[in-house]
């Protein structure tokens, strides 16, 4: 786990960074700027703190892993006078970016040092023992011994991660550690002053907006999709996952009920050389990739390379007969024999992640049983949505047998669209008011929930530091009204709303190719009681400590976060954000059940809170993850890592509704 953690830490960065649009300019940067201070919940100019924030960010963007710029080289833009950062702010006026662009060219420079640099770290020997978050976290090298130790270093541990990985991989690790730098240098560096200039001011526009608060985000067209793809857990291309090796695209998994499988042509283990006949052999697995994926309906043409013999017999039949031959010629022959070369379409087509949307479990009880519904994330398309996939869940479980309760799994769903959000809390309350928005004006709006509940009966919402934004909504405002029991930890504090200037509906499928598309913070949510979740989190009603209870995980860890500031409670609703001419439709609406502040489940508060308390007392191997938890804490924040243990959670939360309905049946 800590050598895994090493690679994606100082890896995965230069990974994951998306190539800017080419036709970015100056001219488009102060567009799209514009556009975010118009819409942002505190910013409506750039000044010099976020001038500040801004070139901080931009470096840490460019040299995320700080193997490559000196502290010498960046200190005064990483700590600025009062000149500088006026004249930052002029800059951005009038659409120069001089400053920034002083940066981008340190950072061309030190690519050529870290490239001479990188025979001394070659040929050094291999570390143990290094802490990967404590090298993530040192400064900026000041000298290049500093600069060739740290590299040494952070090569020590990416091949440490390695030694996870599977003989083929580990083989070529040197080769595949060269093209992802590389991948990034050519970033940096551009094939020609317009890649330059793309790449300056694509991430001079990432910096600054960040500089607004820690959610909002300028994407590139990659960025784009992948975020698309995140919210509705789906995106287009022919349903395989790769592996990157060297020679090709491996696959090594094929998607159920995706057009790969559908079509039978390919294979686990096939080797993709060629798309649409162009080679992708030595090109980085993010452009190979992007090859592959597009547009829902049209084909794509796959060169595959194909073990002829796949199976022990024709394995070791290949090693004797190459074992009987001594001249290269023919063993190339045999090599060449046990291989095929074959041509294959497949047209696109849409992929969806159900296992990473939804899971249902049911858990017997009695003569009905309980539904355990775990929700990843809040998201609706044409496939369907989280409310109506939990609503059929709920109505399927509940004609094979009495719905006696429902556990309501809201751990690590970091949230997704707002409106999905409040319709899955609709499905456990009356019609009324779900969350309230402040806006970058003042003005308050409230989402209501003015359908039928599908479901009345007892639940429990677990939560843990990963249930964020939306699952907040949904735990928070069925908590306020006594919905529901709150099981689990403090949930991650994210209070504010965002909007995107993305076409949701179109998916991953389009080439993202509009040049202003980013998510701005427009303001703050608020639950029925007018507090909102912003750095605070929702606290549980019955707290039981999970695996990532020892680390420091939330909001409000952030670089620059949002404020915390309360409303006035909306348990009454005043329908002040309606016209009067909507008011009585909503009247009229109303009179069919308004949700008001319940105590039916409540009112066992403390009872079930001692029955816990008893019950997690007895049991032994939580009290030793408890004593693992404590030690964990004692450590540096930046070393401590999560226990992997037994599900202690949701173990306590079936308990905890088993009480409930007793107690219910029982009044």
């Amino acid at each position: 786990m800590k050598r895994l953690f090493a690679l994606i830490l100082l890896i995965l960065p230069l990974i994951v960074i998306a190539r800017p649009a080419k036709e970015v300019t100056s001219r488009s940067v102060s567009q799209v700027l514009g556009e975010i201070f118009q819409e942002h919940a505190t910013y409506k100019t750039f000044n010099e703190e976020l001038a500040r924030r801004a070139l901080t960010l931009f470096i840490e963007q460019i040299d995320p892993s700080k193997t490559y710029l000196l502290e010498p080289e960046i200190k005064a833009y990483l700590s600025p006078d009062e000149a500088l950062l006026t004249k930052v702010v002029k800059e951005q006026s009038d659409e120069t970016f001089a400053t920034f662009r002083k940066v981008h060219e340190i950072a061309k420079a030190a690519i050529n040092r870290r490239s001479k640099l990188e025979e001394q770290v070659k040929n050094a020997p291999l570390l143990k023992g290094i802490d990967a978050k404590t090298l993530h976290k040192a400064p900026f090298a000041k000298t290049e011994k500093e600069l060739l130790e740290r590299l040494i270093k952070v090569r020590s541990l990416q091949f440490e991660a390695a030694e996870e990985f599977e003989e083929d991989i580990l083989k070529n690790f040197d080769e595949r550690l060269i093209r992802w730098r590389k991948h990034w240098e050519d970033q940096i560096l551009g094939s020609s002053q317009q890649d330059s200039d793309a790449f300056l001011y694509t991430y001079v526009t990432k910096a600054i907006a960040s500089a607004l608060d820690s959610q909002t985000l300028f994407f590139t067209p990659r960025e784009a999709r992948a975020f698309i793809a995140s919210m509705q857990q789906k995106l287009f291309g022919i349903g395989v996952q790769l592996r990157d090796n060297l020679n090709g695209l491996v696959v090594t998994e094929i998607i159920k009920g995706g057009p790969s499988e559908r079509s039978k042509q390919l294979r686990v283990g096939d080797r993709i050389i060629a798309v649409d006949k162009a080679p992708i052999v030595g090109m980085h697995i993010i452009d190979s990739v992007e090859l592959i994926r597009g547009k829902k309906g049209r084909p794509v043409d796959l060169t595959v390379v194909r073990v002829a013999d796949e199976s022990l017999d024709g394995k070791l039949n290949r090693e004797a007969e190459i074992a009987n031959h001594k001249n290269n010629k023919e063993i190339s022959k045999i090599d060449k024999s046990l291989h095929e070369t074959l041509n294959i379409t497949i047209v696109r087509d849409e992929i969806v992640f159900e296992e990473q949307r939804m899971q249902v479990t049911s858990i017997p009880f009695g003569k009905g049983h309980i539904a355990h519904l775990k929700l990843y994330s809040f998201y609706a398309d044409d496939k369907g949505s989280s409310a109506e996939d939990l609503k059929a869940a709920i109505e399927k479980m509940a004609k094979k047998k009495p719905l006696e309760g429902v556990i309501l799994d809201l751990r690590g769903n970091m949230g997704g669209l707002l409106v999905p959000a409040v319709h899955v809390c609709g499905l456990f309350m009356d019609r009324g008011i779900v969350v309230s928005l402040k806006d970058n004006k003042g003005d308050v709006q409230h989402l209501r929930h003015l359908g039928m509940r599908a479901y009345s009966g007892p639940l429990v919402v677990l939560v843990d530091p990963l249930s964020a934004s939306c699952s907040e909504i949904v735990a928070g405002t069925l908590q306020e009204y006594g919905c529901a029991i709150v099981v689990g930890g403090k949930t991650f504090g994210k209070g504010t709303f965002q909007r995107t200037k993305l076409d949701m509906n179109a998916g991953s499928e389009r080439c993202v190719r509009n040049l202003n598309e980013y998510k701005v913070t427009c303001g703050t949510y608020h639950t029925i009681s007018g507090r909102t979740p912003q750095l605070e989190g929702v606290a549980s009603d019955i707290e039981v400590l999970g695996p990532l209870s020892a680390l420091e995980i939330g909001e409000n860890l952030a670089k620059y976060p949002l404020k915390n500031e309360s409303i006035a409670s909306s348990f009454e609703d005043t329908m002040s954000d309606l016209s009067l001419m909507e008011r009585p439709r909503l009247r009229n609406l109303y009179r069919a059940g308004v949700q008001k502040k319940i105590k039916d489940y409540t009112q066992y508060l403390t009872l079930l809170r001692e029955n816990s308390k008893k019950r997690l007392k007895k049991q032994k191997n939580y009290q030793v993850f408890l004593k693992r938890l404590e030690k964990e804490k004692e450590k540096e924040p930046a070393k401590r890592e999560p226990l992997n243990e037994n599900d202690f959670q949701l173990d306590e939360a079936v308990h905890v509704i088993k009480d409930l309905i007793y107690l219910i049946h029982a009044a």
